[in-house]
């Protein structure tokens, strides 16, 4: 007999394509998410591989590591919008200020600005 592959529920499937975004996203590999977890890199695969489902504490692990919520890794992929992660609220507010017009993004902070313009040139 061949060996049956188990079938995981439609909800994991779903956690499992988010948790591979964030993952791509972040160019993290199973071995990296492994590390990330405190696991084996084949305990990895075989939730990629949705042959086991991911377990909730991993979820949580995953998202705290990801600066956001487990609900937020939760709700995203099924159609649910929670509050923005942190780094989504610092891109919004940098398109918020570009929209505005605050150049100030892209000015240029030099700390010896000062005094190269007060020193005298050698030429």
């Amino acid at each position: 007999m061949g060996k049956r592959k188990n079938q995981t529920s439609e909800f994991n499937r779903r956690i499992n394509q988010r948790i591979l975004a964030e993952a791509g996203i972040r160019r993290l590999s199973a071995r990296d998410i492994a590390r990330q977890l405190g696991k084996s890199p084949s305990y990895v695969t075989t939730r990629y591989n949705e042959t086991v489902e991911w377990l909730p504490a991993d979820i949580e692990t995953l998202a705290h590591a990801w600066d956001m919520e487990p609900e937020e890794l939760i709700a995203r992929q099924n159609g649910y919008q929670t509050k923005p992660s942190i780094v989504e609220q610092q891109l919004q507010d940098v398109l918020r200020r570009i929209n505005a017009g605050d150049l100030t993004l892209a000015a240029n902070h030099d700390l010896n600005k000062q005094a190269e313009a007060e020193s005298e040139d050698d030429c």
